[in-house]
């Protein structure tokens, strides 16, 4: 009996010790009183990434549903019969983002654009391993100048018309 009651005692004050250390943190949204970090307004696209996407909407819009600075965890996942490998495959890429999509009206994926800006500058390898996600992905990746005129916007425009009229006629034979 006393056995019982020594363990008894010794239960509740771990129990009293540890309890405070499981509570989970409570998140707050307000900076602490010794942060002097704040949170400020800025525009979602640079100037020659506006000056782009006014371009694919002038030469796209009426066909296509254009959308700018899409995560690749919006559009990408990964599949194999590996959870694992899928996991960290899937983790190189997801915090990745997509300058433009050029979407169909029922928003399949007709390419990814990319812009060739100065975010880009020494970053070939990385946009390449980019590309190949996304054309193993089966996505057809566009890479355009840093500040294109209307001339490449255009070509691609044609580009995608035909291939989506292409795979209307196979898909009504």
């Amino acid at each position: 009996m006393l056995v019982f009651l020594v363990l008894a005692v010794v239960v509740l004050l771990l129990i009293a010790f540890f309890a405070p250390h499981l509570r989970k943190k409570q998140v707050s949204t307000q900076s602490s009183p010794s942060s002097n970090v704040r949170f400020v307004a800025r525009r979602p696209l640079t100037e020659r990434e506006q000056g782009c996407y006014y371009r694919l909407l002038q030469n796209m819009g009426g066909d296509y549903i254009i959308l700018s600075q899409v995560a690749f965890s919006a559009f990408l996942r990964a599949e194999g019969p590996d959870q694992k490998a899928n996991f960290r495959e899937f983790g190189k890429m997801r915090q990745k983002v997509a300058d433009f999509l050029v979407c169909r009206r029922d928003f399949t994926i007709a390419a990814v654009v990319e812009l060739d800006d100065r975010s880009h500058r020494n970053k070939h390898e990385q946009d390449k391993a980019r590309d190949e996600v996304c054309k193993q992905a089966g996505l057809l990746v566009f890479r355009l100048p840093a500040t294109p005129d209307n001339e490449p916007v255009q070509r691609m425009a044609e580009v995608l018309r035909r291939l989506d009229k292409q795979k209307l006629a196979e898909q009504s034979i």
